[in-house]
């Protein structure tokens, strides 16, 4: 829903973002600010009848669906344990292979997942490094300078590009990876042989400190082959894509829109926009902390539990304590709800009626249906201070807000809201009658300017420290119904660090021990298994478990370097 303009109007500055999807907000944000921001241009003017699209441009073009990779006939993952972070990616996947029309599943990870005995090729590479992966393929394609390439992609921005990839040697490439040369050129040929490929990027990516950085990379990939690679990214959330159309981001607004391009917004809203950029939740948690000219007088944290997460707990303990007032809209008393001055019981995501917007970027209308009486929708406890506040939105009921989402988002004005189809509808494709001729081109923003940042090497153990922390998803948990639902309480009650067989060996552990872990951040009890898919060298440590606040051992990033010592043996 369109609560962007809430804030802005209500509160200045916009200062929340959805802390559990940040990971996928940094790959949105690469994705604009190398591809483009949602454009269309119209044959006829805009306020014409009928609609006539001369040209679409923007980073949604390069998002494929669920359709698309199922008819891939080549995907590459990097950076993902899919299974575990999307199911529904690999049960396509699954039905591509079983129909014979995907002939190379190629998986480059840091972890052994369930999913690599499903591939023709693994690639092993070393924790941190999937951004190195994806410029090591980009360097061998340029490399080739292969003729197909200039009818696939857009080389507007190849000198720039080619000269960061020179200046990165492959001997650095091949230390921070641990893969060979040969071995990214194998999986950039088949990439490039392929009529159909697809590309699934994910949390092992994105959750890097330089993840924005290394997903500027696979944009500029998908420059390179552009005409026929598509994307897919991992969510852990069903309406994370939705929450950043409408521009739940300190970097843009509904549609995209830039901050500093708000004219019509103002307009349509009658409002000033502030045009600087927000904080980032990590600043804002950090600038909250510490006090200071940029930290919030007020916080509104809208289903999110901060404590649950892997973000600083000194950090948030902190900000939550100096924060003047801290509201809540919450369907459960988390421990994060529970420090805030007001709280708001709200309906669940199926009690409520809106719609959701996946990864695919597919539409689709949630028809509610309420279980108990009391509780609000989100949108109307907004709307409610709002109007406290001097600014009434006049909404009387859901389809209002998708009214609007519709004049300010125009890509999703296909459908009236109460004739959204059940399988629902993609905004990326404009293919509906009204809008005319179907013959639109796909053009990229000649704007933009090229986005090509310097890869931070991956975080290294040491003496203090000889193992590598990596946060990773569960299959069962993401940390809001998850945590009270019983199916997932049930398959996985707790959650635990894993160590591989060598590790734990070495280290005098068994299966089941309580171990100690020491970060320069923080020490965590936590208990322990043994897996053999663990990387040697690595500690693996799911989030979102009340058992385990990985919030005491890391500062919100991927890797942390770790040290482990068995409790259990010295009580023996």
């Amino acid at each position: 829903m369109c609560f962007r303009n809430f804030a802005e109007r209500c509160w200045g500055r916009p200062t929340w973002t959805p802390p559990t999807a940040l990971d996928h907000q940094r790959m949105l944000k690469a994705l604009v600010d190398v591809l483009g921001r949602p454009k269309v241009t119209y044959a006829n003017g805009e306020e014409s009848a009928p609609r006539i699209i001369r040209g679409v441009s923007g980073f949604q073009l390069a998002l494929g669906t669920y359709d698309d990779l199922e008819k891939a006939d080549t995907v590459l993952v990097v950076g993902s344990d899919v299974k575990k972070e999307m199911p529904t990616l690999v049960w396509r996947v699954n039905a591509a292979q079983k129909d014979k029309r995907l002939r190379n599943l190629l998986i480059t990870s840091t972890r052994r997942t369930r999913f690599r005995s499903a591939a023709q090729w693994n690639a092993f590479c070393r924790p941190g490094s999937p951004g190195f992966v994806v410029l090591g393929i980009l360097k061998f394609l340029l490399e080739q300078n292969d003729p197909r390439l200039r009818g696939l992609g857009d080389f507007r921005r190849e000198e720039v590009l080619r000269k960061r990839l020179d200046a990165t040697p492959w001997s650095l490439v091949e230390k921070a990876t641990g893969l060979q040369r040969r071995d990214l050129a194998y999986a950039a040929q088949n990439l490039l042989d392929a009529e159909r490929p697809s590309l699934i990027v994910g949390y092992d990516l994105a959750g890097l400190v330089d993840g924005y950085g290394s997903m500027c990379y696979v944009a500029d990939m998908l420059l390179v082959l552009s005409k026929k690679l598509r994307l897919h990214l991992t969510a852990e959330k069903a309406n994370t894509q939705g929450c950043s159309d409408m521009g739940v981001s300190p970097f843009w607004l509904p549609g995209y829109v830039p901050l500093d391009g708000a004219e019509a917004l103002e307009q349509f809203w009658g409002a000033s926009i502030p045009k600087e950029t927000g904080l980032p939740l990590d600043r804002l948690l950090h600038a909250a902390a510490e006090g200071g000219p940029d930290a919030p007088k007020a916080l509104l944290l809208m289903g999110s539990n901060l404590l649950g997460t892997h973000y600083a707990r000194p950090v948030v303990e902190k900000a939550l304590e100096n924060v003047a007032f801290v509201m809540s809209q919450e369907v459960f008393l988390n421990e994060t709800a529970a420090r805030a001055h007001v709280v708001f019981p709200v309906k669940t995501a199926v009690e409520s009626e809106g719609t959701w917007t996946s990864g695919e970027l597919r539409v689709q209308r949630q028809r509610a249906r309420a279980f108990v009486d009391g509780p609000w929708d989100d949108w109307k406890i907004h709307q409610e201070i709002s109007r406290r506040l001097g600014m009434d939105f006049s909404y009387a009921s859901a389809a209002d807000v998708f009214r609007e989402i519709c004049a300010v988002f125009p890509h999703y004005d296909q459908y009236p809201f109460s004739e959204i189809p059940e399988e629902g509808y993609w905004w990326n494709r404009m293919y509906r009658a009204k809008y005319g001729s179907a013959s639109w081109r796909r053009v990229l923003d000649p704007t933009l300017g090229a986005v090509i940042p310097w890869l931070e090497f991956p975080p290294q153990p040491s003496d203090s420290y000889p193992l590598l922390l990596m946060v990773s998803r569960s299959l069962f948990q993401s940390g809001t119904y998850g945590r009270y639902g019983t199916g997932a309480r049930t398959l996985e009650p707790e959650g635990g660090v894993w160590l591989c067989p060598t590790d734990a060996e070495k280290l005098g552990i068994h299966d089941g021990d309580t171990v100690l872990l020491s970060t320069p951040h923080g020490t965590m009890e936590a208990p322990v298994g043994i897996d053999r898919r663990v990387p040697q060298g690595v500690v693996q440590a799911a989030t979102h478990y009340e058992n385990l606040p990985l919030g005491r051992l890391t500062d919100g990033g991927l890797l942390t370097p770790v040290r482990v010592e068995n409790l259990s043996s010295k009580t023996h």
